[in-house]
């Protein structure tokens, strides 16, 4: 499949649940993106006289779009990325403040929506109320990746052209790297590749009058693979510390400077790999809150 006939187009929604109408104005750089049409069926269990089955009903259909980009900041400081409606319906707040920075934080809410019109192979598939969960993962020597995955209730797609002239931040995605920092209290840790499960827990909510997804709840993991090679000093901070603070920072140049921060994580559990011939220690960690929704916050400035 040629990504030349794919498209997205996302907007925040405001109120939830209503179409925001993105635009070309509104469209968000992908690496990939695919499209399942989930249905619910209600199998007839009667009891008949041979073995053949009863027919079925389908009750309800939604959509299920999987969605890879590349994190970056927009290119200009206080202006928010173009994926914030990807954020947004992942259970995040974006907040701007003019020339200066944008915040994208977990925020404690129910109906954090957003639309999106995807488009593939000559059809536009529209969802409106769209909920979701992000991961992102970072090796050494490569971009920062996300995937977001985002339900939604289920319309019947349409025939329609990618629109012209789409809209992209201008910036290029932020590199992890040797120049890039990982801190723990203020001091460097070896760090290999990680990846921030932000454990969004999304639910269908059906009633006679349709089809809505909500957030539940929030359970977010931290993952650290670790090369062997590092300090000792460093590694045992990170495997002996119930408890640690960790910083985060890439830049590729102004509003493309991101400061990422996770202000508890406690050490899950600690595990050996082994990667071109070098040993490596993974280690996962639970993320919790110091103060309100602080789990895991980006700055881009």
């Amino acid at each position: 499949m040629s990504l030349i006939t794919q498209a997205l187009l996302g907007k925040i929604e405001s109120p939830a649940d209503t179409d925001a109408n993105p635009t070309a104005s509104d469209a968000i750089k992908i690496t990939s993106a695919s499209i399942s049409i989930v249905p619910t069926i209600i199998k007839n269990e009667e009891v008949k006289q041979t073995f053949g089955a009863e027919g079925q009903d389908v009750a309800s259909m939604m959509y299920e779009l999987n969605v890879e980009f590349k994190i970056k900041g927009s290119g200009t400081p206080g202006t928010a990325p173009e994926w914030s409606p990807l954020a947004h319906c992942s259970g995040f707040d974006v907040s701007t403040i003019a020339n200066t920075s944008t915040t994208i934080a977990p925020i404690t809410k129910r109906d954090n929506k957003s639309t999106f019109n995807f488009y593939d192979e000559g059809l536009l598939y529209k969802l409106v109320g769209g909920v979701g969960k992000m991961t992102k993962t970072a090796d050494i020597n490569g971009y920062y990746n996300a995937t977001v995955t985002v339900n939604a209730p289920y319309v019947a797609p349409i025939v329609a052209a990618i629109p012209a002239n789409l809209v992209n931040d201008p910036s290029t995605p932020v590199l992890f790297s040797t120049a890039s920092a990982v801190t723990e209290a203020g001091n460097n840790i070896a760090c290999g590749s990680f990846s921030i499960d932000d454990g969004a827990s999304v639910i269908a909510d059906e009633t006679s009058e349709g089809l809505v997804y909500l957030f539940e709840g929030r359970d977010p993991t931290l993952t650290i693979n670790k090369n062997s090679l590092g300090t000792v000093t460093d590694f045992n901070n990170l495997a002996n510390s119930t408890s640690i603070a960790l910083t985060i920072n890439l830049s590729k140049g102004a509003g493309n400077i991101l400061n990422e921060t996770i202000a508890v994580a406690k050490l899950n559990s600690l595990g050996l790999t082994s990667e071109n011939v070098q040993d490596k220690r993974e280690l996962t960690y639970s993320l919790f809150e110091s103060t309100s929704d602080d789990q895991d916050i980006m700055v881009f400035t």
